[in-house]
């Protein structure tokens, strides 16, 4: 499930539990094809965090490419992986956090 996040619910949302956060800017092609990846995973926690929009979370994270995907456990930044990845690799990834 992917859902908008922004500068005022960005450390709430990452907060507790399992979460991505997909950092991509509006004019960034590879970033439109990345979000048709995320909304094929259905059970997985997905923020959007529109670059443009939030400059203090981009400021906390320090991105400086897009898509970037940073992975979150309970508040904590677990791994980050830049560029264009399918559904498979994000999963392959994010498989060895849950438990």
């Amino acid at each position: 499930m992917i859902v908008e996040i922004n500068d005022d619910n960005f450390l709430e949302y990452v907060s507790n539990g399992l979460k991505i956060v997909e950092v991509f800017a509006p004019w960034c092609g590879y970033c439109t094809r990345q979000r048709v990846e995320l909304e094929k995973m259905d059970n997985v926690n997905i923020g959007a965090l529109n670059s443009g929009n939030a400059p203090n979370s981009m400021k906390m994270l320090n991105v400086t490419a897009f898509p970037t995907l940073v992975v979150f456990k309970n508040g904590k930044e677990i791994n980050r992986f830049l560029g264009l990845k399918t559904k498979y690799e994000i999963m392959d990834i994010i498989s060895r956090y849950i438990k």
